[in-house]
């Protein structure tokens, strides 16, 4: 590139005489021509990429929006599918217990038709259920859209004449409607559907038998016992299509999208479109196939399908294609519909292109107009302020250049055009400003602004010259000269967070303000106080005397605290707790002593409000020895160090085994069997517990079962699993205990949960709620530690537990105190007239044995009998007893 030569000539601006840049005329590029050309060249080539990639992105846009729509419509029909075609199962699983408990006989159908009435109330979005008999007797009960009931009933198999009648909500049969003859259940699709499965089952799509409508049914065949000898009937609840149809058709996909659902042999299960049945000559109603739907778009979506993908069981995994249907793109999305009761379904999505296509174009071209207009506007605005200024500019960026090198005071000649001379006067203004800007800029650097105290960074420095002080008077000192002291606070405002929300940022400021004046009363002019952030304070103590000063600061300033605050007019009082770290620790950073005062703090917190404490090294082993345990926690839950081990429960009537109650063990591979008052607690706090809580219901529910399996003379043992407060905030904990139960194949008669009274009183409505979901599965309900004085007695009237486990602390005193007898007799009392049963733990010589069985107790649990013992010592244990019973 040639080097520019630019001569200088002199012009006069009134009285004073500046060097002025005229216009160049050599054969190098002139100043303009090197801003305007290069920004026309960006701008041209700007509006060209800008221009393709707005097409492209305006396209791959639609296509990502299609797809993510279909995609969300999908798994949301398929998520809301799975709840909906759950609920019939769920109806079905509940009138099971009837039968299997006997409450009610095979052939009532009067009662079971007034149950059956009962139970549709709690599940709305079922129409209709009913029972069939292996005699061939009926009963369905079926809601009505005007919340009427009609009872339909088979009652003499030989004459098999269905029978329709009103039903009153009391379950009494009302008028007489209509009769239709000649059914017999038993060989209906869904009854033989039931006995060919033995099992939970979905039938396949059929007719109603009064050719009404189309249907696929729950249905749950019920035996007189486990063994599946003797089928007593089938339970079954029909979905018909058209409900199916209805929730497609309540569905927003796009502005013209459809959804619809085929079976494997091609023909429709539902659609968003139009209810997809029609009639035959006969007048029989009969099932529509996709690829000759009334909907030309579904017709040729489905055959465009089989062209490409074949049949449908050949499709397991989600899918996404794209397909020209009329000359138009359609965004298409397949996701297969399954589960382990016989369905196999295909969900399909159809999204045109042209939902979205219009509108994003019409904005790109729009957007790409008005950036054309806007650039070439600039460039011609540009090239015309460039004539005007260049000239003088040059001028300007001179002075400009002297305060960049910190010459403030160097004035700038107004000269040149009006913009010009206003800039001129805006550098010297700024220039006379500069100074003082940089001196404020200096203060906030170092100060906290809503409390004018020194700020974190400030202390820190004053801490690093004291303790640089410290090392160099320890330097020049003998051993016999005292000491150069000094020591650091640390405090903050007890609940400050919950006066902030209550009176506002403004107010928490003001006491802020109030509390730092306060405390500047009880301090030297030597020492420091700091806003280290928040509410958070620090103190700096120069040069104490003896370290007991520093505990008469700390003191002063906690009774401070008694005195209220008065902020706005407002009395409020506050608290505070200190952490005092001193000298002696000789570090060589700040951060060291700020680290132990925050330690002390934390200790001091724990020990409630009001109080002081000096940092001492065992903090700091405790503090580390916990976030070690914590660590190793983590890590060791999925490294598999955890055991369950089995403490024996004994009938105090029989003196036979009973149950169990399963503990969890920590054997860590270095520091060896960890108690679990060290690491439970720690669990909780870090919220591990949960995964420690399903392990030990996993683990015990499945050594149960399999001792049961071996050994069929206990198959009535109990296992009781101990849950924590954090497990009943888990809304999941119901679902997990039910899928442990079904994966394992363990009765939930033969669990029992315990729950301590502390985690009653924390959250009773939440409990409460969903400690009824468990009874009414069959699981046992025990209260743990009872008597410790947490639980209101009014809890056993609004929980279903059946066992109260009565604390140790009562059987350690029962052979010294009366009084202790007399409490544990009165639990008793109170439990069995509750028709709760009672366990006392702890029990460890005979002697405590025979007075809690004197006490009518129902059974014991303790080192009298067996310690808690690992499940292959239980399984000795076991077969010890079935070998001699009489042990």
């Amino acid at each position: 590139m040639k080097h520019l030569h630019l001569p200088m000539k002199l012009k006069f601006f009134g009285k004073k005489q500046i060097k002025k840049i005229p216009n160049y005329k050599g054969n190098g590029l002139s100043l303009q021509t090197l801003l305007i050309a290069p920004l026309i060249l960006q701008v041209t080539l700007a509006l060209t990429i800008t221009s393709w990639l707005s097409i492209q992105n305006g396209q791959r846009t639609v296509s990502n929006i299609t797809n993510n729509l279909s995609g969300e419509i999908g798994q949301r029909i398929q998520l809301q599918l799975q709840t909906y075609l759950e609920t019939p199962h769920q109806l079905n699983k509940s009138h099971q217990l009837i039968f299997r408990n006997q409450w009610l006989q095979s052939n009532d159908l009067n009662g079971i038709g007034g149950f059956i009435l009962q139970s549709l109330e709690d599940f709305p979005s079922l129409h209709y259920t009913a029972w069939a008999n292996e005699k061939g007797q009926y009963v369905g009960i079926s809601k009505l859209p005007n919340l009427d009931y009609e009872i339909e009933l088979v009652e003499d198999p030989n004459t098999k004449e269905f029978l329709t009648y009103r039903m009153g909500l009391d379950g009494k049969k009302g008028d007489f409607l209509r009769a239709s003859p000649l059914y017999d259940p038993r060989t209906r699709p869904w009854y033989q559907a039931a006995k060919q499965a033995g099992d939970a089952k979905w039938s396949s799509i059929y007719v109603w038998f009064d050719n009404s409508k189309i249907a696929i049914d729950a249905v749950l065949p019920v035996y007189r016992d486990r063994n599946k000898q003797e089928l007593l009937g089938v339970i079954d609840t029909p979905i018909t299509l058209d409900e199916i149809s209805k929730f497609l058709m309540e569905l927003r996909i796009g502005k013209t999208g459809k959804a619809f659902i085929i079976e494997q042999n091609g023909l429709l299960v539902a659609s968003s479109v139009s209810e997809q049945k029609t009639r035959s000559q006969t007048g029989k109603v009969e099932r529509v196939a996709a690829t000759e739907s009334t909907d030309i778009v579904i017709s040729q979506i489905a055959q465009q399908l089989s062209a490409k993908l074949g049949k449908t069981e050949t499709f397991k995994d989600r899918q996404s294609l794209t397909m020209e249907i009329a000359k138009e793109k359609h965004f298409i999305q397949l996701l297969p519909f399954k589960d382990a009761r016989g369905l196999d379904w295909l969900i399909v999505i159809d999204i045109p292109e042209k939902d979205f296509s219009e509108e994003i174009f019409a904005i790109t071209r729009w957007n790409l107009l008005i950036s054309g207009v806007v650039l070439i506007t600039t460039i011609i605005i540009l090239t015309i302020i460039a004539k005007l200024v260049i000239r003088q500019i040059m001028t300007v960026i001179k002075k400009a250049n002297a305060i960049a090198k910190g010459e403030w005071q160097e004035p700038i000649s107004e000269i040149g055009t009006t913009e010009l001379k206003l800039l001129a006067k805006s550098f010297n203004q700024m220039s006379s400003q500069l100074q003082e800007s940089f001196n404020k800029l200096q203060y906030s650097a170092s100060h906290d602004l809503s409390t004018g105290l020194p700020n974190r960074a400030t202390f820190f420095n004053a801490l690093q010259i004291e303790i640089i002080n410290q090392k160099q008077i320890q330097s020049q000192q003998t051993s016999q000269e005292s000491q150069y002291l000094f020591a650091v606070l640390f405090f903050d405002i007890d609940n400050f967070k919950e006066i902030n929300d209550s009176f506002g940022h403004l107010f928490g400021d003001m006491l802020l303000l109030e509390v730092a004046a306060r405390i500047q009363d009880f301090l030297s002019p030597n020492d420091l106080l700091a806003k280290f952030g928040g509410n958070e304070f620090t103190i700096l103590l120069r040069n104490l005397n003896t370290f007991h000063d520093a505990n008469l600061v700390s003191e002063s300033i906690i009774r401070s605290f008694r005195n209220p605050f008065f902020v706005c007019g407002s009395k409020v009082f506050a608290s505070t707790n200190i952490g005092v770290s001193l000298s002696t620790s000789n570090y060589e950073l700040p951060d060291s002593y700020l680290r132990d005062a925050d330690t002390a703090l934390s200790v001091a917190k724990k020990a409630g409000k009001n109080r002081y404490e000096v940092f001492g090294i065992m903090m700091h082993v405790q503090i580390e020895e916990r976030l070690r345990l914590e660590t190793e926690l983590r890590l060791s839950i999925n490294l598999d160090e955890f055991l369950v081990y089995y403490q024996p429960i004994i009938s105090l009537q029989t003196n036979k085994l009973t149950g169990f109650e399963a503990l969890i063990r920590w054997n860590h591979p270095v520091l060896g069997f960890v108690s679990p008052n060290k690491f439970i607690q720690i669990a909780e706090e870090s919220g591990q517990i949960s995964r420690l809580t399903r392990f030990v219901l996993r683990q015990a529910c499945l050594q149960l079962k399999q001792w049961q399996d071996q050994f069929l003379c206990f198959d009535s043992l109990i296992v009781n699993v101990n849950l924590s407060t954090q497990d009943f905030l888990d809304p999941m904990l119901v679902n997990d205990i039910e899928e442990i139960l079904q994966v394992t194949k363990l009765s939930p008669h033969n669990l029992k949960l315990e729950l301590t009274e502390s985690a009653i009183a924390s959250n009773i409505g939440g409990v409460g709620a969903m400690l009824r979901q468990l009874r009414s599965m069959g699981i046992g309900i025990c209260i743990d530690d009872f008597g410790t004085g947490y639980c209101s007695l009014q809890y056993l009237l609004l929980l279903p537990a059946n066992t109260l486990k009565i604390d140790r602390i009562f059987i350690e005193q029962l052979t010294t105190n009366i009084q202790a007898k007399e409490i544990f007799s009165f639990f008793v009392q109170l439990a069995h007239g509750l028709n709760m049963e009672t366990v006392a733990e702890g029990i460890e010589i005979n002697e405590q044995s025979d007075i809690i069985t004197r006490l009518n107790c129902d059974f014991g649990q303790g080192y009298l009998w067996s310690p808690p013992l690992p499940a292959r010592e239980i399984e000795n244990m076991l077969q010890q007893l079935k070998n001699n019973p009489s042990i």
